[in-house]
């Protein structure tokens, strides 16, 4: 539990870092991978313990699968974008709501039935604080639409390591 909520104030205080919505796009998509990875062990362990069912399992599996693929598919979308110099946050907010619309259901969540309560009410949890991020990511493009951030000048260069790091003088 103290898990998602560090997960959930990181998400919040990243979402006013960056300067631009590819920042934006790529901070919100790695939340949703922090989020999808704290549920991972979790079920893992209730299913060690005999606390959910291997169906049951296969049930949140099959939606963190789903969440993690519609990300990579965001992620993807928004690195195309950056790479065409597109600066503008309504070509990142369309991908990002169409990633958001396709795994944000809460009749699948609903669907997901755990018969031990207690299992139950903590599976919920993780799914709710993958929802919750899930419907951030909107939020974090918007505010953050001010300065576009040029792509890597350096074949190799990522987002996460500046430039100057892979250059050797």
């Amino acid at each position: 539990m103290k898990k998602i909520a560090v997960l959930l104030v990181c998400f919040s205080l990243c979402a006013g870092c960056s300067k631009d919505p590819y920042t934006a796009s790529m901070q919100a998509s790695l939340s949703v991978s922090d989020a999808v990875a704290q549920a991972i062990p979790i079920i893992q362990q209730l299913q060690t313990s005999n606390l959910i069912t291997t169906e049951e399992a296969k049930q949140v599996y099959g939606y963190l699968q789903t969440v993690t693929v519609g990300n990579g598919v965001f992620r993807s979308t928004a690195k195309s974008l950056h790479a065409s110099g597109t600066t503008s946050a309504t070509a990142y907010l369309s991908a990002a709501d169409t990633f958001v619309k396709g795994v944000d259901s809460p009749a699948v969540l609903a669907s997901i039935h755990i018969s031990n309560p207690a299992s139950q009410q903590k599976v919920m949890t993780y799914l709710q604080a993958i929802d919750t991020v899930l419907n951030g990511i909107t939020l974090a493009i918007q505010n953050n639409s001010t300065q576009p951030t040029p792509a890597p000048a350096v074949k190799g260069a990522s987002l996460w390591t500046p430039i100057s790091s892979q250059l050797s003088l």
